[in-house]
């Protein structure tokens, strides 16, 4: 498959590579099997153990749209920062190794709308959940309405974070390059929810974003092994440091009052998913976290998202430890329906 000759690729997609052998070619074959050709496909193999290595090579000797990057591990921060260095497209994609895109049309519409309007910051997608062992894919985007009658930025995100449809993943948007390379905005080596930390570095400064309401990514869970799948000290360390930092960010700055409101209100949307994974731990561990949790809590306040909302008015009527085992057993009840359905 040959790259228009002397063409700028319209897309750079990053994909980071480290002991997913197993996915692999599934997941860059989904990316190569698209209908649109004006692209490159950066690997990004950080330090890989397993056969990863032969198998990026093997896919660059047959499509010279792929460019191959071997280097010592450094983790996923690190491997896409590389990617993004590396890119030449005038958007960058991410897709992680261990997922794939469902579908052959949707790289071709996501062009489509660029080409046409290249005022566009970022456009976003939506993702599938395909849960292991099982093996079935769940998508839950049909009730989510579209924001893209929203001219306003900010107004469009406070309405995506409100119903949930703003993810912070890194994949499921396209992004300018300019944008990123101009505002320097990176991933942080080492930190754990990295997206999150990126993803508001990225809100403060979009001025133009659409959806493209199609769900094509599908997002691999409860992978073996997967980095989202362990909750420990770190994990909450280095959340309460994202909430910590953009909080005292947006604070002391002159942003508008709506992109205020839709930050803060993301953040607060953080501080939940904290509570969820609070909801997991064993009583000794707990315990461990729940002052540092509990002395945050008037982040609440600026709930926009309906489930961040259910929970605010849960803590002023139970408190917070009663609230945290109710968002506990809530979501073991969701995932026993889930696996009966």
């Amino acid at each position: 498959m040959l790259l228009k000759e002397n063409k700028i690729p319209l897309l750079s997609i990053i994909i980071p590579i480290y002991n997913v052998e197993k996915y692999l070619v599934k997941c860059v074959s989904s990316v190569l099997d698209q209908n649109y050709q004006n692209i490159e496909v950066i690997l990004v193999d950080d330090g890989s153990p397993d056969n990863c290595s032969q198998i990026c090579d093997d896919f660059a000797k047959k499509d010279n749209r792929i460019k191959v990057i071997h280097k010592e591990n450094g983790g996923l921060s690190d491997a896409r920062n590389v990617g993004i260095r590396a890119a030449t497209g005038e958007y960058l994609m991410f897709l992680d190794s261990d997922d794939y895109w469902e579908g052959d049309i949707h790289l071709g519409n996501i062009a489509a709308i660029l080409e046409k309007d290249q005022s566009i910051d970022t456009i976003l997608f939506r993702c599938k959940h395909l849960y292991s062992p099982e093996n079935k894919i769940y998508d839950r985007n049909s009730l989510v309405p579209s924001t893209n009658s929203i001219k306003d930025p900010n107004l469009k995100l406070i309405e995506m974070i409100k119903h949930g449809s703003q993810s912070s993943s890194a994949c499921l948007r396209a992004v300018k390059r300019e944008l990123i390379l101009k505002n320097n905005i990176f991933f942080v080596k080492d930190l754990i929810g990295e997206d999150s930390d990126w993803f508001i570095h990225l809100c403060l400064v979009v001025k133009k974003q659409i959806e493209y309401p199609k769900a094509f990514y599908v997002y691999r869970q409860n992978r073996d092994g997967s980095i989202t799948s362990e909750i420990n000290k770190k994990t909450f360390s280095d959340q309460l440091y994202i909430i910590d930092k953009w909080t005292k960010i947006i604070d002391n700055n002159n942003y508008e009052d709506n992109l205020k409101l839709a930050m803060r209100g993301f953040i607060a949307y953080l501080y939940c998913i904290l509570l969820l994974k609070l909801s997991k731990l064993s009583e000794v561990n707990f315990e461990l976290f729940y002052d540092e949790i509990n002395k945050r809590k008037k982040i609440l306040k600026y709930s926009l998202n309906n489930k961040s909302v259910f929970i605010k008015y849960m803590v002023k009527l139970l408190g917070m430890k009663y609230t945290i085992k109710l968002v506990g057993f809530i979501y073991i009840y969701i995932e026993k329906f889930r696996k009966r359905n």
